[in-house]
């Protein structure tokens, strides 16, 4: 699949924000920081640059705001009641152990990084009951509307593959649909 929805300049300013609020690293990996003197090519001025770079210091005041930020959305414990069926969803209400107090924190860092971010309520096929997976703003790359209703999202996963005695990374498409009133997931 190589259709994707997210209009370029979304996905570059989300990555801009998530380098920022990752920190210094992540700004220096992202090439963030300015090119000194771009129209002089010369070893001199790359080697100027690079050690710019290797110096640089960022303050991340926009990661500790979302810190900030996130502690006083959730300075009160929510109240979680759920029937006792559900229970199990307050330690590992996504089948990788996570809490949903967990996950609702980073729902909440997502959505005030990019505005948005997915969550999808599926059957675990090794427990055979109900989780919430998550689905950062970058991975929900395509979707269609009849009218008012989403029939269509399409939703882009990273799976691990046996690769000898390592494991390969491989990008999987889940693709929702409503034909005919009938919820249909594909991969």
């Amino acid at each position: 699949i190589t259709f994707n929805r997210i209009p370029a300049e979304a996905l570059e300013r989300w990555n801009v924000t998530r380098a920022v609020v990752n920190g210094d690293q992540a700004v220096k990996k992202a090439k963030l920081l300015p090119y000194l003197n771009p129209m002089d090519t010369s070893p001199a001025n790359k080697s100027r640059n690079e050690s710019y770079v290797e110096r640089a210091v960022f303050y991340n005041a926009t990661g500790r705001t979302l810190d900030g930020l996130i502690g006083i959305a959730f300075k009160k414990d929510p109240m979680v009641n759920l029937p006792g069926f559900l229970d199990y969803l307050k330690t590992d209400c996504d089948g990788s152990e996570n809490s949903i107090y967990q996950q609702a924190q980073s729902v909440v860092s997502n959505v005030l990084q990019v505005g948005r971010h997915g969550l999808l309520v599926d059957i675990d096929s090794r427990t055979n009951r109900p989780v919430i997976k998550s689905y950062s703003a970058e991975s929900i790359i395509n979707w269609r509307y009849e009218g008012s209703t989403l029939v269509m999202v399409v939703l882009q996963e990273s799976i691990e593959e046996p690769d000898g005695y390592g494991l390969k990374v491989i990008d999987q498409y889940r693709e929702l649909l409503l034909v005919d009133g009938r919820y249909v997931v594909r991969l």
